[in-house]
């Protein structure tokens, strides 16, 4: 066991979360990139000694017996580089927990074209999106990939402010590798290409050499051995899906809601909605501004749905690392009905 000075301070790094579940609690180490459960009790052991003197949290422990599992846990967490003891916890302050990207209206748009979608159409939405200065574009082409119109759109895109672009379609058996791997490289922001309908899963990395210079990606290609469907296939809730990318999206699914919050989606018809699979409109491209969009409480109303007010959900140990389906729910008539495709159990710990 490490030395103790009971006059140090016991802090855990703010790289570490902690989330009280129904059953057990969870404890997420972002920085060492690991996770496990503990009980209630180890939890509210954590929770009264942070940030205070090892001797001050001692001195409320009953019998020597939990003093004794007090500090063997401080070894615990200290020599897993989950906490420190310090002279002076002033010297550690505590991280933000600010959201990074509050100053962006929308953080991201997932934009559905389709055989039908016209450049009037594409132009108006291009010019909806240049004031919002949106940063993520996803693009669902509804169709074999169909790269003329995409074109089209990717150098509008480069006016909007947009620095991430990906594309979604199934894959056209006219179009071989080196097409699209021109398709990419004329394209410089589009990042990476998802195709669907393939015969087996695999990746292409479309790499570019200019003379002197070491090779590097310019983009990526997926290819899904399954169809296209549109997005039905989203909210599937389970460890696979679960979000432990870092402390800021655990910041973020505790204030709002992981998938909805700063999203926009536009259907092949312009028509503005949370999110690709949620039947509810808020005008149309032609007539109403994404900034007029961003002011209506209804659509808003699904940002600020977090999880602990999702029933079952505040149960939950895992919910601040889980994106919240709200398209697909037990009970749709209900805005705070679990989920209906996860498969976790806070009741009884278990998944199915």
């Amino acid at each position: 066991m490490i030395y103790m000075n009971e006059n140090y301070y016991f802090v855990m790094y703010t790289t570490c979360r902690l989330t009280h579940g129904k059953r057990q609690s969870l404890i997420v180490d972002y920085a060492g990139d690991v996770s496990f459960h503990i009980s209630h009790q180890y939890e509210q052991l954590i929770r009264m000694a942070d940030r205070h003197q090892l001797k001050e949290t001692l001195a409320q422990l009953d019998d020597q017996e939990s003093k004794n599992y007090f500090l063997e846990f401080v070894d615990y967490m200290v020599t897993h580089r989950m906490a420190t003891l310090v002279k002076d916890e002033a010297a550690f302050p505590k991280m933000s927990d600010e959201l990074s990207y509050e100053e962006y209206k929308l953080r991201d748009v997932i934009w559905d074209i389709d055989k039908n979608t016209t450049i009037e159409l594409v132009d108006k939405i291009l010019e909806r999106l240049s004031p919002v200065n949106c940063k993520i574009v996803q693009i669902r082409q509804n169709t074999l990939l169909d790269t003329p119109i995409l074109d089209h759109i990717l150098e509008g895109l480069k006016n909007t402010g947009a620095i991430y672009v990906e594309v979604h379609a199934t894959i056209n058996p006219k179009l071989d590798v080196l097409y699209l791997e021109d398709f990419i490289s004329r394209n410089a922001l589009l990042n990476n290409l998802f195709l669907y309908g393939s015969e087996k899963e695999t990746f292409h990395s479309v790499m570019k050499k200019h003379p002197g210079y070491s090779s590097f990606c310019v983009g990526t290609i997926f290819y899904k051995d399954f169809d296209f469907d549109g997005g039905n296939s989203c909210g599937t809730i389970c460890m696979k899906t679960l979000d432990f990318s870092g402390y800021w999206t655990y910041d973020l699914m505790k204030k709002k809601n992981g998938c909805l919050y700063k999203k926009l989606s536009i259907d092949a018809q312009g028509n503005y909605h949370n999110c690709p699979s949620m039947q509810t409109t808020y005008g149309n491209v032609f007539s109403k501004s994404i900034d007029e969009v961003l002011q209506d409480s209804n659509f808003l109303f699904w940002w600020n749905l977090n999880k602990d007010k999702i029933k079952v959900c505040c149960d939950c140990e895992y919910r601040y690392n889980c994106s919240d389906c709200r398209a697909f729910t037990e009970n749709p008539s209900d805005p705070y009905s679990k989920p209906s495709k996860c498969h976790y159990n806070p009741y009884s710990n278990l998944w199915s």
